[in-house]
């Protein structure tokens, strides 16, 4: 169902990082700006994937890793067994970091299989850059932009959601929005785009897939089968830019935090699964069944889990604001 679609939630988080990447540039319109997000883009990302890497590592060494036993009592030996390498080389720490999570080369071990996006996360941010740069020598940008969009849905690419998110950035700069937002008919039809999204769910799981037939509808019904995530995803993002209750709703203290650390948290779920949730699984393997003995292990990893993506946030950003400085040194402001 829609509320537990893993996909779903990787191509809405790619809508808001295309949006998170155009707004600056969208607001300032300032080529320096862009400069400074394209040189530490990479940075951005490697460096926090290295220190959880890091983590990881020391805790495979220190023996303190129960995924593999977990596993096995979860009867589910095929995934949570296999997440991380029993053997490795001393620089595969890097070279895993730096390069092979990107998908730059080849062979070396996997350190956090849900590292997976980070490939389409890299080129998607470049594939958005490259654009902004030549949006402003463009006749129609955004009939640009819509075809662009175009294509990579028709590829079924993840490539369409950064675009996406760059279009719904253009109209936030220019106050689209907020001027949609206060109206009446736009705070009762906001949360209908939510409901929109659930029917094309339902739709797809009671009368697809769609393999017979011809004609336009058929062609049509296919499109919008093979890209049912992208434009649900969309459809989402757009409810929540629409709507008074939902933008309160993630302004507020709890959210913003939230939205800081998503990264780091993204980065350290891997590392507390098989660390402390796998062992509290396995000490009480035979308790499992209790729903509230299940709950209380979910609730204490997803909450030590929020707690390491903070601390590691604070290196995050210590590190940003050194790269910045750096950056204000040998970056000229330009318009």
């Amino acid at each position: 169902m829609v509320f537990f679609d893993g996909k779903l939630a990787v191509c809405i988080f790619f809508i808001l990082s295309g949006g998170a990447l155009s707004t600056p540039f969208m607001v300032t319109r300032k080529k320096s700006v862009l400069d400074k997000m394209v040189l530490k883009r990479y940075f951005r990302l490697a460096v926090p994937i290295f220190i959880a890497t890091l983590i990881i590592i020391i805790a495979i060494k220190a023996g303190v890793t129960y995924n593999v036993p977990a596993a096995r009592i979860v009867h589910n030996e095929a995934w949570p067994g296999t997440f991380l390498p029993s053997q490795f080389g001393n620089f595969e720490v890097f070279k895993f970091s730096f390069v092979t999570v990107f998908d730059f080369g080849n062979g070396g071990n996997n350190f956090n299989p849900f590292l997976w996006t980070m490939h389409i996360e890299l080129v998607g941010s470049i594939l958005v850059f490259m654009y902004l740069y030549v949006q402003d020598r463009l006749k129609y940008p955004m009939h640009a932009l819509i075809l662009i969009i175009l294509f990579f849905m028709v590829a079924n690419r993840f490539f369409a959601m950064f675009f996406i998110g760059s279009l719904l950035s253009h109209f936030r700069a220019r106050g689209g929005f907020d001027r949609t937002r206060n109206r009446v008919t736009t705070r009762v039809g906001a949360p209908l785009l939510i409901l929109i999204a659930y029917l094309i769910d339902v739709y797809f799981i009671n009368y697809a897939p769609i393999t017979t037939g011809s004609g336009l509808k058929q062609l049509t019904l296919s499109l919008v089968e093979n890209n049912k995530q992208f434009i649900m995803a969309a459809i989402f993002v757009v409810g929540a830019y629409l709507s008074i209750d939902a933008c309160r709703f993630f302004r507020n203290t709890l959210s913003r935090f939230l939205g800081t650390v998503s990264f780091p948290i993204y980065l350290m779920q891997l590392v507390v699964f098989c660390t402390l949730s796998s062992f509290m699984i396995e000490q009480f393997g035979r308790n499992l069944d209790d729903v509230r003995i299940c709950l209380a292990i979910a609730a204490l990893g997803v909450a030590v889990t929020v707690i390491c993506g903070y601390f590691l946030s604070i290196f995050e950003r210590y590190f940003m604001r050194t790269i910045d400085r750096v950056l204000s040194t040998v970056v000229t402001d330009r318009s």
